[in-house]
């Protein structure tokens, strides 16, 4: 029997970072953010190839919420079929993914756009060589994708109880420790 060995073309060591890096050459969305999922399905591992041809194992997909910053508003957005690759220490957006959506990414010298039906969606600054998406570091905002999260957690719970009916409990306090009521942001999927 032999053992495939993992490589990683960053330090393992290296600090993860909360960047998510808007990728043309990546083919799905990856994150090695475990907490960020609100789904989450254990798939058979594979291997991630990179574009110099190391690889990272894949062991899950699901999606995952992110509070973007556009047009100077803030907002959730849900990306679908995103890989967890543990070993990752960015997090990437996938092109490929988000055109078979219909979405469309302009790269410009500075910045990049993601648009819908010709509609900004979310923008991305680049970074060096590489473009980031613009993300709220409010923790106001992300306490409101975590709040987001936790409604399709609890959706999930209580056997697929209708969002009205989830909110009324967590009105009555009947199951959160929390009052929630930030779920009345815009959202949007990738």
């Amino acid at each position: 029997m032999t053992h495939e060995r993992e490589s990683n073309p960053i330090s393992s060591s290296a600090r993860k970072s909360t960047v998510w890096h808007i990728d043309s050459g990546a083919t799905s969305h990856m994150t090695f953010d475990r907490s960020a999922f609100v789904t989450y399905s254990p798939i058979t591992p594979f291997r991630v190839q990179m574009g110099d041809r190391s690889s990272s194992l894949a062991v899950a997909r699901g999606d995952v919420h992110l509070c973007i910053k556009s047009n100077g508003k803030t907002s959730i957005c849900e990306l679908r079929d995103v890989l967890h690759v543990p070993s990752f220490v960015y997090s990437r957006i996938s092109v490929t993914s988000l055109a078979k959506r219909g979405l469309v990414v302009q790269f410009h010298s500075d910045f990049a756009k993601i648009l819908r039906g010709g509609n900004l969606v979310a923008s991305g600054t680049r970074v060096g060589g590489l473009y980031t998406l613009d993300l709220s570091s409010s923790s106001k905002h992300q306490e409101t994708a975590l709040a987001v999260a936790s409604l399709q957690r609890w959706h999930e719970r209580l056997g697929h109880v209708h969002q009205a009916g989830v909110l009324e409990m967590a009105r009555k306090k009947r199951c959160f420790k929390h009052d929630y009521t930030p779920w009345k942001t815009r959202r949007s999927s990738l």
